[in-house]
Formats: structure tokens, sequence, C-alpha cells
């Protein structure tokens, strides 16, 4: 009896390393990693006056939204990726909403190409995701429910 205890404690230890298989860990940031250094640069919103700039210093990947109008340049959204412990994050801030205060979406989907953030306690949006479909064209969208209706809203840029 003590002997199958020891054997099922074994497995169950084993199972819970698998669980948080540090490769796996290692594959995802990769992948993170690979996708938001595709996305340093500047991008201008299709049709409009509007820029997404991702920079990386210091190992920080750091992005801002901006419009210009005539002479002024303004700042709409702050971004940052960030990963402590196991996980990786968006954090997003937009001035004047959410009492001045960032809002973190967790990643669940990652490939070189792709990454899917979510925050489902948030009001609108609850989702926000990028896509590179070529070398320079990335189409992002947020998505969530306003008035009990789901919402997507999708921007396409072009890498400047």
């Amino acid at each position: 009896m003590k002997f199958t205890g020891y054997l099922f404690i074994v497995f169950i230890a084993v199972a819970c390393f698998d669980c948080g298989n540090p490769q796996t860990r290692h594959n995802q940031l990769e992948d993170t990693i690979k996708l938001f250094h595709q996305l340093t640069g500047t991008w201008k919103m299709d049709g409009k006056e509007v820029y997404e700039q991702w920079t990386y210093k210091d190992k920080v990947f750091s992005g801002k939204v901006y419009q210009i109008e005539g002479a002024d340049t303004l700042v709409t959204e702050t971004l940052e990726l960030v990963m402590p412990g196991d996980s990786v994050y968006l954090r997003a801030l937009v001035p004047h909403q959410n009492q001045s205060k960032p809002v973190d979406f967790i990643m669940v989907e990652i490939t070189e190409k792709r990454g899917v953030f979510v925050n489902p306690g948030h009001d609108f949006p609850t989702t926000i995701s990028y896509e590179l479909t070529a070398d320079d064209r990335l189409e992002a969208w947020i998505e969530g429910r306003v008035e009990g209706e789901d919402r997507k809203i999708k921007f396409h840029y072009t890498r400047q």
C-alpha cells in the first residue's frame, strides 16, 4: 500500500511538472518575441492619419497609437508587453478611460504571426488581436460586447 501511494505521488508530481513544462513556456516566449520584433516600427492605418508604433528597448516592447491633426500629434493609447512570471500581458493605457489606469490583457494565443490577448472582466474591448498578414501588412482588431451586442472593430495597417 505504501509503495502504491508513493508511485501515485510520483505520477502526480511528474504530471504537474509537465503541465508547467518550461519548454512550452520557452516556445511561447520565443513566438511572442518573434511576433513583436516583427511589429517594431511604424504602421499607418489605411485611409487615416492614425499610426501605431512599436519599439524595443531594454528588453521591453512598447507601443503607442497616435494621430496627426495638422501640426499636432495626439497620443490616443500607449501599450506595453509585460512578462511577469509565467504569463504574458498586453498592457493598454487610454487617457481619460478606466480612471487613467492601465488595463492588462493576458495572452491566450501566440504564433510568429498572430497574438490574441483577453480580459473578460473589462467592459470593452475584452479581446485585442494582432496578425501579420504580410511583411508590410498588419491586421489588428478589438472585440467585446457593447450594450448586449457582439462588436468587432478591425484596423488595417501598412508598414511605413
